[in-house]
């Protein structure tokens, strides 16, 4: 049976964010916080079957004023909503699961937040992926 490797999804969503927006997206809040910012977060898995994944995420639309945070994430989920494939990784039903919802921070800068979703597949496992040597 052949082995299957699957594309880091949170990887090429945050790639396509930044390219996308232009502001700073990591998977934590910056220890220096910019004034707006995306922080996307795990939010799940599921194995649709042995090719297919589909993957969840959490993101975080922080600014400077709430009407701010909540247009950035507004206008990222429309782009989302038809996006084909992310830093060139071709995705398949993407979606989001609802507008952005206030998630108040206890700094007192304001934050959105959104979930979305979509599947990837995945390729067979080949030389070109970096493999530990003697099992470390």
């Amino acid at each position: 049976m052949e082995t299957l490797v699957f594309p880091d999804g949170k990887a090429l969503l945050i790639a396509w964010l930044k390219q996308l927006t232009g502001l700073t997206v990591a998977s934590a809040v910056p220890k220096t916080r910019p004034d707006e910012f995306i922080k996307v977060q795990d939010a799940g898995m599921q194995r649709v079957d042995r090719h297919i994944r589909e993957l969840s995420f959490t993101l975080e639309f922080w600014a400077r004023a709430t009407t701010r945070a909540y247009g950035i994430g507004a206008a990222v989920l429309a782009y989302f909503e038809s996006v084909d494939a992310l830093d060139g990784v071709t995705v398949y039903r993407p979606r989001d699961w609802g507008p952005p919802v206030e998630l108040p921070d206890e700094s007192g800068q304001p934050r959105y937040t959104a979930t979305v979703s979509f599947r990837l597949k995945s390729s067979p496992l080949s030389g070109a992926f970096f493999m530990p040597e003697n099992g470390r």
